[in-house]
């Protein structure tokens, strides 16, 4: 994560086995979801970049997405199938 004024590395995000392929901001900011070819997308928390929950899929992860009101994500796997997740109140 970069302060994109300052040009300064904030903080890395760690725990994936293979590439990162997709990230993206909740609406409110609080979380970064990134999605892998390790076949996993996992939930930070973007002010300390601890990992939240950890989304397992029988795919690579293609890309990620948050709903409008960041309770709801999608995976796009490279199997050709969208998932939907709910995120609990305590999340997003």
């Amino acid at each position: 994560l970069w302060d994109a004024r300052a040009g300064e590395k904030l903080r890395i995000f760690k725990g994936h086995t293979r590439w990162v392929r997709s990230v993206a901001f909740s609406p409110d900011g609080k979380y970064v979801l990134t999605g892998s070819a390790d076949k996993t997308a996992v939930l930070w928390d973007a002010q300390t970049g601890e990992e939240i929950h950890k989304f397992q899929g029988d795919s690579p992860v293609y890309s990620v997405a948050f709903g409008p009101d960041g309770r709801l994500i999608a995976l796009a796997l490279d199997n050709g199938s969208v998932e939907l997740w709910q995120l609990e109140r305590s999340q997003g």
